[in-house]
């Protein structure tokens, strides 16, 4: 049809930080959920000799399930990129969501995103939050 464009037609869209963008490095992510949507709460595990070890917050985002799912892709195709080029990132075990268990935490991400597909993420009674440190 003469009104489709290609994707190389398409217009780029060029990105721009905000006056009041800031870099920052997460170890830990918390999730909360909502039937509308989903927000990811970034933070770093402090370690300190003789003080209590504790989780810092400094960021929320909160997104659109439509944009959680692309968010997923995108990082899925890095992950799986960077998986193939280096190697398996093996998840050390107790941070990795119950519904996988053992051996699974050693596995490439595109196995485990084919677990995921036979089983059932979360049981209605669980809770809907969820935190992962490493």
């Amino acid at each position: 049809m003469p009104d489709e464009k290609t994707a190389d037609e398409k217009k780029i869209i060029p990105y721009q930080h905000s006056s009041d963008f800031r870099l920052r490095y997460a170890n830990n992510v918390f999730y909360e959920t909502t039937l509308f949507d989903i927000k990811t709460t970034f933070g770093e595990l402090v370690q300190s000799p003789g003080k209590e070890t504790f989780v810092e917050q400094h960021s929320a985002i909160t997104m659109s399930w439509l944009e959680a799912k692309l968010a997923v892709i995108f990082l899925a195709i890095n992950v799986a990129t960077h998986e193939k080029k280096f190697g398996t990132v093996s998840i050390p075990e107790g941070v990795m969501p119950p519904v996988f268990k053992g051996e699974e935490a050693k596995l490439a991400l595109t196995e485990l995103l084919k677990l995921l597909d036979k089983r059932s993420p979360l049981a209605p009674e669980e809770p809907t939050r969820n935190e992962t440190t490493q």
